[in-house]
């Protein structure tokens, strides 16, 4: 996943083009939080085998 890529990428785009706003579409946002909210299911998983298939 490319999240702590985001805020950086971001600032740069800003820098570099200072008259451009940037935007954010919410297919991708969505897309992020999903495999977010993934990683940290199976993350929890593996922790606490009893939550599988709860």
């Amino acid at each position: 996943m490319n999240s702590p890529w985001v805020i950086p990428r971001y600032l740069n785009i800003e820098a570099q083009f200072q008259t451009v706003e940037v935007s954010f579409d919410k297919f991708h946002v969505m897309k992020q939080v999903n495999e977010a909210v993934d990683d940290m299911r199976k993350s929890e998983q593996r922790d606490a085998p009893q939550l599988k298939k709860t």
